[in-house]
């Protein structure tokens, strides 16, 4: 189960790292982040949230990290893409009427250049994920502006904590040994 409070704290984590990275120019280097974001830092932050996500809305991921893994793939490549001096800025929205968290990023890039289609990198490791979570998977493209964005389904937090409980209890059903 993943909620908002683990959403909070992989933002806060990541922002350390990405603050102490920006001091180092040589990591910067050779992360390939030399000419983006971190490159002339004039914010605090190197990069922005807003987590709108109640506590009573918790979704599920196959894989435990998962939404670690994630936010650091969709953070990295903005910082790879982004615009020198930029702030990219992450959004976790939740529909309360249709029980979605929308995870997105916003990135002033670099260059407006078409990219071709890859089947390796930062989008397609993205796309998989997705797919793999059982995501939606969109993108909006405005002059120098990227919005990339997934919509996963969330489940009353009390509802779900309930059914995990009686997992835990009974996890499987048992055979009898044969004699």
């Amino acid at each position: 189960m993943v909620d908002a409070a683990q959403a909070h704290e992989t933002l806060r984590s990541l922002e350390r790292i990405f603050v102490e990275v920006s001091d180092d120019t040589d990591l910067r280097s050779r992360l390939g982040w030399a000419n983006g974001p971190l490159a002339d830092r004039s914010t605090a932050s190197p990069f922005t949230a807003a987590v709108d996500w109640p506590q009573e809305f918790e979704t599920t991921l196959p894989v435990r990290g998962g939404l670690g893994l994630f936010l650091t793939e969709v953070l990295s490549n903005a910082m790879r893409h982004g615009a020198a001096g930029s702030s990219p800025h992450v959004a976790v929205q939740c529909d309360r009427v249709r029980k979605e968290l929308i995870f997105s990023v916003e990135n002033r890039r670099r260059d407006d250049s078409p990219r071709p289609p890859s089947k390796y990198g930062g989008l397609s490791l993205l796309s998989g994920m997705a797919r793999l979570f059982g995501w939606k998977d969109f993108r909006r493209r405005g002059g120098w502006r990227t919005i990339r964005g997934f919509v996963a389904r969330a489940a009353d937090a009390t509802r779900s904590t309930r059914q995990a409980r009686l997992i835990r209890r009974h996890p499987w059903p048992t055979r009898r040994a044969r004699p």
